[in-house]
């Protein structure tokens, strides 16, 4: 891994541990410490070799060539979904909710879309930022059953899988549709590794992505709060 990309994945740790721990009611000097402290807990894990190639290659070569062939259609169908739920979903509820003139499910349809492409744009700056080569091209004992054309890091398919997902989960608060969506996103980020598209690390920072900026959109960090005030009170409980 080169200079730069160490450079970029230390700070997207570091930003994210910082997301969690930092709060805004905190004084000045806590928050600086704990700045400092989420940048040494980043580069400990990077030293440590949590993004180190050889962990990375060694979880992909067993989950790719050990696994069972006869449900690379399934996982194909998994990871060819992701596009079309992504965008498809939202699309159709601001559809509905504009046939039936439903503020609500417009506000909600609307939220889906932000999320979604801001998490889109996200990854295709770190993407084409880090241009980290794919797998099958760096190692070719490896079996590509997919497509995957872009650079691999972060997996952009996990990342709008957990995206939608986890939105879901915030505007429509059922088991039935929290349990299924959950799922999906898991089995998005497992089928970019057994059809061996991405490492094991695109796909949880991929993931990482997607639960974060769901969150934040959520909270109004990306969506107007106003627009976030009217959300809430259209939420299912």
């Amino acid at each position: 891994m080169d200079l730069f990309s160490y450079f970029l994945i230390n700070i997207f740790i570091t930003l994210y541990i910082n997301i969690f721990l930092l709060e805004t009611s905190l004084e000045f000097y806590k928050d600086v410490c704990k700045a400092i402290i989420g940048y040494m807990l980043s580069s400990i894990l990077i030293s440590n070799g949590f993004f180190l190639q050889n962990i990375d290659i060694d979880i992909l070569r067993e989950i790719n060539l050990n696994r069972n062939t006869q449900l690379d259609f399934f996982f194909q169908i998994i990871t060819n979904s992701v596009s079309y739920i992504a965008w498809g979903l939202p699309v159709l509820l601001l559809i509905i909710g504009i046939v039936k003139n439903k503020i609500q499910i417009r506000k909600k349809a609307f939220y889906l879309l932000v999320t979604v492409m801001v998490s889109s744009i996200l990854i295709l700056i770190l993407k084409y930022g880090i241009d980290r080569p794919r797998p099958f091209d760096t190692y070719t004992f490896l079996e590509k059953v997919t497509s995957g054309g872009s650079p691999s890091f972060p997996s952009g398919h996990t990342s709008e899988a957990f995206t939608i997902a986890i939105a879901l989960c915030f505007v429509f608060r059922r088991w039935f549709v929290i349990i299924p969506s959950v799922l999906w996103a898991i089995a998005v980020g497992y089928s970019r590794m057994s059809l061996g598209v991405h490492y094991p690390s695109d796909v949880i920072v991929g993931a990482i992505i997607g639960i974060t900026l769901a969150f934040l959109c959520y909270k109004g960090k990306v969506i107007p709060i106003k627009f976030q005030n009217e959300l809430n009170k259209s939420i299912d409980f």
